[in-house]
């Protein structure tokens, strides 16, 4: 089972507390802290977990999972 998790988060520290969490117990954690980056780096990564944040900068949550969904 891949254990790749996404986070898209822009609240710095918020982000750093979940990425330390999870892998902390044994996670890999991509992070990207706007939605521009988001959609390329699900295809790149193929996560496991997606983790969004809804208010981002250049594409909302909503946007990202629109386009995740139609791929």
């Amino acid at each position: 089972m891949k254990k790749e998790i996404l986070l898209v988060e822009d609240d710095n520290l918020l982000a750093n507390t979940l990425k330390d969490y999870f892998e902390d117990n044994g996670l890999h954690v991509c992070h990207t802290a706007n939605g521009r980056d988001a959609l390329p780096l699900y295809k790149q990564e193929q996560p496991y977990l997606i983790l969004l944040d809804i208010i981002l900068p250049e594409k909302s949550g909503f946007e990202i999972i629109s386009e995740i969904r139609n791929i």
